[in-house]
C-alpha cells in the first residue's frame, strides 16, 4: 500500500535530453529573451517620451510646437531599416539570382 511506498520510494534516474531537444529549448529561450528585451525597450521608450523632462526639452528646442520628435524618430528608424533591407535584398539578388554561377 501507500505506507510501503513511503518507506521505499522509487528512485528516479535522470534522463538525458537529445541534441534536437536541447537545440529547441535554446531556441525557445532565445525567443523569450528577445521578446522580453523588446518589451523592456518599448517600456523605457514610452516612459521617456511621456515624461515631463522630455516635454520640457522638446519645447525648448522648438517653440512653435510643430515638431514631434517621437514621429521623427519613428520616421528615420523606418527609413534606415528600409534602406538596409533594400541594399541587402539588392546584394542578394545580384549575388545569387543575377549571377547564378556564383553559388
Amino acid at each position: 500500500g501507500w505506507l510501503s511506498n513511503l518507506r521505499h520510494p522509487e528512485i528516479k534516474t535522470p534522463s538525458k535530453r537529445d541534441a534536437a531537444t536541447k537545440r529547441e529549448d535554446q531556441n525557445k529561450i532565445f525567443r523569450t529573451s528577445l521578446v522580453l528585451a523588446w518589451m523592456s525597450t518599448n517600456t523605457v521608450l514610452a516612459m521617456v517620451i511621456s515624461s515631463e523632462w522630455f516635454q520640457d526639452v522638446t519645447t525648448k528646442l522648438d517653440s512653435t510646437g510643430s515638431h514631434n520628435p517621437y514621429l521623427s524618430f519613428i520616421f528615420w528608424s523606418v527609413a534606415g531599416l528600409s534602406a538596409f533591407r533594400f541594399f541587402g535584398s539588392t546584394w542578394y539578388w545580384i549575388r545569387f539570382v543575377g549571377f547564378g554561377c556564383c553559388r
